[in-house]
């Protein structure tokens, strides 16, 4: 029985890790992954949530990969000819 406690400790502390990382993505770092999404509606935010916090490690390493400043431009448009 020791084991099943263990486990679910350990899926209750990603899961909390989770809802936290995933929540500070959607308010902050949403934009910095994608330009697209900079100003997002909270429907979207609400919407990448549940997968932000089911995969936040994946999600956090985007997120600190990303440059710090994105340009407004869409990527790969190289503007006015």
């Amino acid at each position: 029985m020791a084991w099943a406690n263990v486990i679910v400790w350990v899926v209750g502390v990603y899961a909390a890790i989770g809802v936290v990382c995933g929540g500070a993505f959607v308010l902050r770092g949403v934009g910095r992954v994608d330009v697209a999404a900079k100003d997002a509606p909270i429907g979207f935010r609400l919407v990448v949530f549940p997968g932000a916090a089911a995969l936040w490690p994946w999600v956090l390493v985007r997120w600190l990969r990303a440059p710090k400043a994105m340009p407004d431009a869409v990527p790969g448009h190289r503007g006015h000819a």
